[in-house]
Formats: C-alpha cells, sequence, structure tokens
C-alpha cells in the first residue's frame, strides 16, 4: 500500500464519522437517552440513503471515540437509617 493510497483511506475514513456523527447528533436532539444499539437500528435507513457503510461495532467503536456512548446511571439504595425514633439511649 502507498503512502498516498493510505492517507486517502484515513480521510475517507474521517469523512465517513464525521457524517455518522452528524446523524448521530441530529437523533439524541430528539431521544437524548438513546442507547447505541437502538440507534443503530433508527439509523440504519438514514445510512442507506447517504451510502454509508456502518456496522453496529464500528459506529460503537466511533462513538466512543468521539466520546457520545450513554453512560448507565447507578441506581443508589440506602440501606441503613441510623437516625430512626427506636434508637438504643445507652
Amino acid at each position: 500500500m502507498s503512502r498516498q493510497s493510505y492517507y486517502q483511506a484515513q480521510q475517507r475514513c474521517q469523512q465517513v464519522k464525521t457524517q455518522v456523527i452528524a446523524l448521530v447528533q441530529q437523533q439524541r436532539r430528539l431521544m437524548p437517552r438513546v442507547g447505541t444499539r437502538k440507534l443503530y437500528y433508527l439509523l440504519k435507513e438514514p445510512f442507506q440513503q447517504q451510502r454509508i457503510k456502518v456496522g453496529r461495532d464500528s459506529l460503537f467503536s466511533c462513538l466512543r471515540d468521539e466520546d457520545l456512548l450513554v453512560r448507565p446511571v447507578r441506581s443508589y439504595h440506602k440501606t441503613t437509617d441510623s437516625g430512626h425514633w427506636m434508637r438504643d439511649p445507652s
């Protein structure tokens, strides 16, 4: 592979990445907490219309590189109430 073809491939990859990011941000304005798998399903048709070849795993890595993955919300459970009314006075 020549140096020229390597950098041309890198440039094509970057162009596809910017198109994908634009579509993802457009969809996230409507549904900000949508996950990547559902996002891939929702964007399958726009990808085909714009002739963008992106698989699910490459979409994951693209969003990870741009820090656009949705972080899961951690649930918090309080299990101890030390200030209850039946406290031992000693």
